[in-house]
């Protein structure tokens, strides 16, 4: 024979009091043991009932708390709180209950389904423990950068349930390309033009950048995951123009930002070293 109880040690006397249940609340068997768990949360079935409670010197008077799929409950006097402020544990607690006492079963029904209610807990939990709850994105949306900021949040009586909305920014890479002849030698003053396509048959331009002395032409802030295209619309002094498409691809992701290098060799330099009459 087991009997669920809770015992006091070297207890002299037994200090009980008249308790007079004023309402009986039913909870789903997860939701009662959540409940057990943690006594000290604060709960919407407490809160919505706490004024049913009725106050007397004859008797004190409670929220008589049942599991749906077991015999044990608790009494509760929240004391006009939305958590159990006094309780005690009643072993077969169904088994008393009267045919005339009525059982508010309204709690019995499904969860809104955004609510996770171990986790309610857990929240509610740490922000008894250290009084400063807090939540961080650790990983974002595809496209999107990680905002690792830590956001405080405050939850008291009248908040129970808070929503809040944050915007990721979108993640950017950049483009560099750099021309040069067949030595290797930079080459300024090339006007190469960007465009970009989500499909690959519709192109859109981005922009015209020249070549510094260097060689180097370089485009910011571009989308993550879009196809790009460079093509030379004016070439350096003395060459012709290199009218070739050069597929750029979506940015690779290197470190903290992108990059798609692609040397360019002239197209005079090309036809140089080609048999006579190709070009």
């Amino acid at each position: 024979m087991i009997i669920q109880a809770e015992l006091k040690r070297k207890q002299s006397e037994y200090e009980g009091e008249p308790c007079s249940v004023d309402k009986v609340i039913e909870l789903p068997a997860q939701r009662f043991q959540q409940f057990s768990r943690a006594l000290l949360a604060d709960y919407d079935f407490i809160a919505e009932n706490k004024n049913a409670v009725r106050h007397d010197e004859a008797a004190r008077h409670c929220l008589l708390i049942l599991d749906a799929e077991g015999k044990d409950g608790f009494l509760v006097d929240p004391q006009g709180y939305n958590y159990a402020r006094y309780s005690a544990f009643v072993p077969n607690a169904r088994s008393l209950l009267t045919p005339d006492m009525g059982i508010d079963r309204s709690s019995l029904s499904p969860a809104e389904p955004w609510r996770d209610e171990s986790r309610d807990e857990m929240l509610r939990m740490t922000l008894h423990v250290d009084g400063k709850p807090d939540y961080q994105e650790i990983s974002a949306p595809e496209g999107y950068v990680v905002d690792d900021t830590k956001y405080p949040i405050t939850i008291t009586t009248g908040t129970l349930n808070i929503t809040e909305m944050r915007t990721n920014t979108m993640a950017k890479g950049s483009l560099t390309v750099r021309k040069v002849d067949v030595t290797g030698s930079p080459l300024a003053g090339a006007e190469l033009l960007l465009k970009t396509s989500t499909d690959g048959k519709n192109w859109t331009e981005v922009s015209k950048i020249t070549t510094d002395k260097t060689g180097v032409a370089k485009w910011d802030d571009l989308k993550i995951g879009a196809q790009y295209r460079v093509t030379e619309v004016k070439a350096p002094a003395g060459y012709p123009t290199f009218a070739l498409w050069l597929l750029g691809g979506a940015p690779r992701e290197r470190s903290t930002k992108c990059l798609a290098e692609a040397e360019w060799i002239s197209w005079q330099s090309v036809c140089s070293s080609l048999p006579s009459g190709i070009c």
